[in-house]
């Protein structure tokens, strides 16, 4: 069978449609739907469409503290391995001491960075 020139059970006619439109305007439920009026109902009204905190917008601004802070600690990584690289290569060069200060400032700062996306993080989940 034709699934398109099949008719529907339960499908409305012209004339229920009709008559279930018309009894909708008399009752006039619109105008009874008022919304909650306390703060406590507003409060939990506005939760009925959240499902999980996935997706908001303290939880996507801890995602970006992350990504931020570890992509600042893969930059670091990989100065950190060229910088040793060059101290096997160049094991008395003094030039590689004021590099070296950096890296150890650079180390401080992603540690710090991690720590504070990580608090963050895990404060958005609670």
């Amino acid at each position: 069978m034709n699934a398109v020139l099949t008719a529907r059970a339960n499908a409305w006619s012209p004339e229920r449609r009709a008559k279930q439109s018309a009894m909708m305007r008399a009752r006039k439920i619109w105008l009874k739907s008022t919304g909650p009026k306390t703060t406590e109902g507003k409060a939990a009204s506005s939760m009925n469409a959240l499902r999980h905190g996935e997706y908001s917008a303290a939880y996507r601004k801890s995602c970006r503290l992350m990504n931020a802070a570890l992509a600042r600690h893969r930059r670091f990584l990989g100065f950190l391995t060229t910088y040793s690289r060059m101290k096997k290569k160049f094991p008395a060069n003094e030039l590689l001491e004021p590099l070296a200060r950096a890296l150890r400032i650079e180390g401080v700062i992603c540690t710090n960075l991690l720590c504070c996306a990580l608090a963050a993080s895990l404060a958005g989940r609670t």
